[in-house]
């Protein structure tokens, strides 16, 4: 059970819970053109463990607090301080343009991760049972400890690891990544199931996100 209880906190309350002070609270959030006095921020302030299976934006992991937040605020940033345990969910940002985004002070554990507008930063280790995607430029992915998953795949979205990373599948469609790919340009039809690629060989985001959402594996 979770001794922790979710609140509602200005964004700048929360990211300098992790991170201490920053000057650029809108660059750190990929907040760009937002007024400080509009950001909130879904704040736990210890450890969190979700027990719910399958796909959920970022922000429903504390869905009781969004009928909560006025309506002349947005919710730009859910942040936990200690470790977030949700290993049966997939944590999705469908969203390529902008989304809200997840900070963990500790470890993140899930089962997969789609990543679009999000500027997700885990500063402990990132343990992924399957699959993290990330799709497009507008979001990005950092981990500060050590990152396990089966597969890696980067289209056109920037990942930065920090720690080791063991993954036996890492893909790069245009992917902005720190490590080296297994798999990348003519060789992503040599992993990925045919039905991912279109005639040009590029991934087919919507049907990757649905198959990463329901569970299934991308490769042949």
């Amino acid at each position: 059970m979770n001794s922790s209880i979710p609140v509602i906190v200005p964004a700048r309350v929360a990211v300098t819970a992790v991170f201490g002070p920053l000057d650029d609270l809108n660059g750190a959030l990929g907040a760009h053109g937002m007024k400080e006095e509009e950001m909130l921020a879904l704040f736990v302030d210890g450890d969190w463990t979700c027990a719910g299976a399958g796909p959920r934006h970022m922000e429903e992991l504390f869905a009781e607090l969004l009928e909560q937040v006025p309506a002349d605020k947005i919710v730009c940033a859910v942040v936990v301080t200690g470790n977030l345990d949700a290993p049966a969910a997939v944590l999705v940002d469908r969203d390529t343009d902008w989304a809200p985004s997840l900070i963990v002070g500790g470890k993140l554990a899930v089962h997969s991760l789609c990543l679009g507008g999000g500027a997700t930063q885990v500063v402990g280790d990132l343990a992924v049972q399957a699959t993290i995607y990330g799709k497009y430029h507008h979001g990005s992915l950092e981990v500060g400890g050590d990152t396990r998953a089966d597969t890696i795949l980067s289209n056109d979205f920037e990942m930065t690891f920090h720690g080791e990373v063991a993954c036996p599948h890492v893909i790069s469609a245009l992917g902005h990544l720190n490590i080296p790919a297994h798999f990348s340009g003519d060789a992503l039809g040599q992993i990925l199931a045919p039905r991912f690629l279109d005639a040009d060989g590029d991934p087919i985001d919507d049907r990757i996100l649905d198959a990463v959402n329901d569970g299934l594996s991308l490769l042949r």
